[in-house]
This record gives structure tokens, C-alpha cells and sequence, in this order.
């Protein structure tokens, strides 16, 4: 699942390549990072291209944890996503993170779409917050997880954002994404070494 994505991008890039309804400097100042993780505020994107900051998680009773994923093959059954369905947004992202095990190693992985600096990912809102919509790994990154982000282009996007659909109108978008990806590792942490006086 993905609970870190990077965003890197200048304020007027962002306005550019989403067509954002004039938002100040000071609006989008701050939200951009090499890593973004669960409860930080994020760049969203709603109907209209109106852009809020919003952060990322759903609060739920049953877990202290909050639910920052959507499976996208079940949203519309769980009680969960039901009543925010149709609220959907765009998460603006430059690359997300995954973790691939390697024996007992877990080694951090950087995934990017290739040739694009700025893409999307899909996404749910409720009235002060957002969770990013998951799919089935494409094929070339099946090895480093089991699931990633829905990733849209740019038609896709505008599909995404038409409160004329439904959500089922739009589930053949909800697929892993085709493209060709770049992905950097990290090197693994390093064993941790016993105390030699403890």
C-alpha cells in the first residue's frame, strides 16, 4: 500500500499542469516535500480544479491508526468510503514510496512514473480529509509490493473529476497504471549491533 509519496514541483508548475483556479503563492507554499506521510496536510484537487490542503487519513473508531488507503476493487462495498464516493479528488505527486523485502530486509524504494514530473493519483475526500485509491501492482513493479497507488492520465484526470459519473461509471479507470517506471532503492538499515558492555 502507499504511505509515503513525494512532491516536488514549484508553485507555477502546479498551476500549470492542473489548470488550478487561481490559488496564491502562499496557498501552495509549504505543501510540497520529499516525503509525505499519513496526518500531513497534501495538496488535493477537487471538481473545477478548485485545490485544497487537506490531511491525509481517514479517522476511524476501530483502529487508532488512521485509514490512509482505498482499496479500489472494494471502496463502494465498505461503510467506510459509501458516503464519500462521488467526493473525488486528485492527488498531485511526483513519486511515491514502496518497501520491498529482501530476506529480512526491508528496503525502501522510490517509484516514478517515467518521463513525467508531476502525475496524479486517485483519490477520495470527506469534509477534512483524503485517502488514496489502490490497485493490483503494474506488472514491472509487481516485485517491490502487492498493491499501488490508481494512477491517472491526463484524460483520465477530467473523467475523475466530472461529478457527472458515478464512481461505477468510472471503475475501467481504476487499473494499474501502463507506462514504464523508474525506481531508486535505498540501501537497507544496517543491523543493529549488540552492546558490547550490556
Amino acid at each position: 500500500m502507499c504511505s509515503r509519496y513525494e512532491f516536488r514541483a514549484a508553485p507555477a508548475d502546479i498551476i500549470k499542469r492542473f489548470g488550478l483556479v487561481a490559488p496564491s503563492r502562499a496557498f501552495l507554499d509549504g505543501i510540497t516535500g520529499p516525503e509525505i506521510r499519513p496526518t500531513d496536510p497534501a495538496l488535493i484537487i477537487g471538481v473545477d480544479q478548485a485545490p485544497d490542503i487537506l490531511p491525509w487519513g481517514l479517522d476511524v473508531s476501530w483502529q487508532k491508526s488512521p485509514v490512509i488507503n482505498a482499496r479500489a476493487e472494494t471502496a463502494a462495498e465498505k461503510p467506510t468510503f459509501k458516503t464519500i464516493l462521488n467526493r473525488r479528488v486528485l492527488i498531485p505527486a511526483s513519486a511515491y514510496y514502496e518497501w520491498r523485502h529482501d530476506g529480512r530486509n526491508k528496503i525502501k524504494t522510490l517509484i516514478a512514473p517515467r518521463d513525467t514530473m508531476i502525475f496524479s493519483m486517485a483519490g477520495l475526500r470527506s469534509d477534512n480529509c483524503f485517502v488514496i485509491l489502490t490497485c493490483s501492482p503494474a506488472a514491472p513493479i509487481a516485485h517491490i509490493h502487492s498493491r499501488m497507488p490508481v494512477i491517472l492520465d491526463e484524460a483520465s484526470e477530467r473523467a475523475w473529476l466530472n461529478p457527472d459519473y458515478s464512481y461505477a461509471d468510472l471503475n475501467a479507470l481504476l487499473h494499474p497504471f501502463g507506462g514504464e517506471f523508474d525506481t531508486t532503492e535505498t540501501a537497507p538499515a544496517p543491523p543493529r549491533q549488540s552492546d558490547l558492555f550490556g
